[in-house]
Parts: C-alpha cells; structure tokens; sequence
C-alpha cells in the first residue's frame, strides 16, 4: 500500500517513518536491478467503493508518479470508468465483474489486464470455494477465467489462520484459508484440490484454444454460460474435460 514505510535512520538508528516519494523510486530502481519490475504489482487501497474512490484515485496517481513504471493493482468495487488511468490490473469481486461485464471487456481491450477476486462474497449462485459449498462451484473458477480472458486469480484466503481450532472462521464457513497447517508443512483440502482440478481444465482448455478458439470456448459453454449459470453435474465437467483431450490428441502436431 502507500501508507507512509517505516524504516530506520542510518546515521541515528532511529526508527523513523518515510513517505512513499522517498521510498517508491529506491523500491523501482532496486526492482529494476533485479530483473523483477514486471513480476511486481503495486497495491494502492483495497478495494475502492463510489464514496472513497476519488480519494483512492489522488494516492493511485501519487503513486505513479513517484515509480511511474510499476504496475498499480487492486481489488475493486466499482466499474473501471471509475479508475480508468489509476490501475493497469483490474481486479473486480466477481459479482461486480458479471454486473459491468462488456465494461471490464472493454477496458481489457484497450490494454487493461483483467482479473477478478472471490472473498466471503459473493454467495448464492455465484462460483465460490467456501466450505459449504459443493466443489463443483470451486472447480469452476477457473473456468470463468478462460471463458472471459481473465489472466489472473486474486486469492482470499490462503492460509490466515487465527486460531488453533479453526473456529474464526472469517464472515462464512473457509472465507480465512482454504488449506491446514500440518506437522511437516501446509495440508490439502477438498476445496484446494477442486481449485486445481480448474486449473488444470483451464490449461486443457488454453491448450485446445491455441489450435482452436472457438472449439475451446463451444465445448466449454456446454457446462459454463457465466458465473452464476453453469451445471451442477461434476460429471459433466468430466465429460467436457475428457472431450476436450480427445480433441488435443487428435490435433497433436
């Protein structure tokens, strides 16, 4: 964020706090030595709403213009006219992302990378990986990504665990984490291994795309229209998955 950095005075010791034009034009410049600047995001506010975003908008340009080479990311509420030059990743809550669709659409058009986020919300018939929700909705998420272009996954929550028996358990059942610490490293889930069996369908699907899009998208519409209108079969999306292997084999080469 852009929240003044603490650090320590060289010549004092001193804990001290600097503002980001001190500290955002080292960060870029020691980001640039390192060959890391494109793997770099920078995150402004989390998550701007219709009354802050103004506000949101005078940091994001402070910002660029302090390190006007890092890209600038953050979780959004509102429709990308509304930051329209303040954020080069998009990163819309899904039910946002399906209400201002050919907005987010437009906007990846012209050069703005899009992804989108999934918290405790949105529920309902919206895809999600909370624990009481069947793993089919998990697995699709990453569909969505493909079926509009969306090259990134904002996820919450990986692994905030606040307590020992797991009875925190954010705003809705799995919101805080979605794998278990273990004796010897992080454990599995259902819900972490649904997310990677979407993965690894949209790898199946960019892979077919590469050959033929519209393919890839015909095959993937038989079970996903959008976020909230998809089957509820896990088999189908098996069927679909195994279609769409036949067809890489038999386009192999």
């Amino acid at each position: 964020g852009i929240s003044p950095r603490p650090a320590t005075d060289r010549k004092t010791g001193q804990a001290i706090s600097i503002e980001i034009e001190q500290f955002l034009p080292d960060l870029q410049r020691h980001l640039e030595e390192k060959g890391w600047l494109e793997k770099t995001a920078l995150h402004i506010g989390d998550e701007p709403i219709p009354v802050n975003v103004a506000s949101w908008r005078e940091q994001s340009e402070r910002a660029h213009r302090a390190a006007p080479k890092m890209k600038r990311i953050d979780a959004i509420h509102v429709p990308p006219s509304e930051v329209a030059g303040n954020l080069e990743v998009l990163v819309p809550q899904l039910n946002y992302f399906e209400q201002w669709l050919p907005q987010f659409k437009d906007a990846q058009a012209k050069g703005s990378e899009l992804w989108f986020y999934i918290a405790w919300v949105p529920q309902g018939k919206f895809t999600n990986r909370l624990i009481d929700y069947a793993c089919v909705k998990t697995r699709l998420i990453h569909w969505i990504n493909f079926l509009h272009g969306a090259t990134g996954y904002l996820h919450w929550g990986l692994t905030f665990w606040t307590n020992e028996d797991f009875s925190d358990m954010g705003f809705a059942p799995g919101d805080n984490w979605i794998i278990y610490p273990g004796k010897w490293g992080p454990r599995s889930s259902l819900r972490w291994e649904a997310m990677r069996d979407g993965l690894e369908d949209f790898t199946y699907f960019t892979m077919l795309a590469r050959k033929s899009p519209g393919r890839a998208k015909e095959l993937l519409k038989q079970t996903l229209r959008s976020a909230t209108d998809y089957d509820r079969d896990a088999g189908r999306l098996e069927q679909v998955r195994r279609q769409v292997a036949r067809e890489l084999g038999r386009r192999r080469g």
